[in-house]
């Protein structure tokens, strides 16, 4: 079994991020609220997350509490194959991890399976490749018993479980 860390103290998970990226975070946030209202780009929105990400990783790491509560966790109106890349690795981060609050763990996993949803019908092809990772995740968060609503997380998995079997990629 590979080495864990632990995971940060309850209170790391609340820590403000460094003056340097708050700018990049209201660009994010600012990005994300414009998206949501339709007057912004969702590439846009999507782009700065990599950017914080990104940059938050590479000084701080990418399991730590500033890097993995930093990904983008709403589900945008058109989705790609990338924005369902990063909700998906975001929330499995998130989980190896134990970040804090669960409840934001828990949403963007069903942030992941939405986008996962609307890409599945914009593009089957790219929506199987990324099918078996937001199964997982739903199934992890059906059974975790601090997370509530695990029977609709089960339905949400049995909807993947039965649009692979559906063949609707050959």
């Amino acid at each position: 079994m590979p080495w864990a860390a632990p995971a940060p103290a309850a209170d790391e998970w609340v820590v403000p991020l460094p003056g340097s990226f708050r700018t990049l975070w209201g660009r994010l946030v600012a990005g994300e609220h414009a998206a949501r209202s339709g007057t912004g780009s969702v590439a846009d929105a999507i782009v700065t997350a990599h950017r914080l990400e990104a940059a938050l990783a590479r000084q701080h790491g990418s399991r730590h509490p500033h890097t993995v509560g930093s990904g983008w966790r709403c589900a945008p109106p058109r989705c790609g194959p990338g924005t369902v890349e990063l909700l998906v690795g975001t929330a499995q981060r998130r989980r190896e991890v134990k970040a804090r609050p669960a409840a934001d763990t828990g949403l963007l996993i069903r942030n992941a399976y939405a986008a996962w949803r609307k890409l599945a019908e914009e593009d089957p092809e790219s929506a199987r490749e990324a099918a078996g990772q937001v199964l997982a995740l739903l199934v992890l968060l059906s059974i975790d018993p601090a997370s509530p609503p695990g029977e609709r997380d089960a339905k949400r998995a049995r909807v993947v479980v039965r649009w692979i079997g559906s063949g609707a990629v050959a």
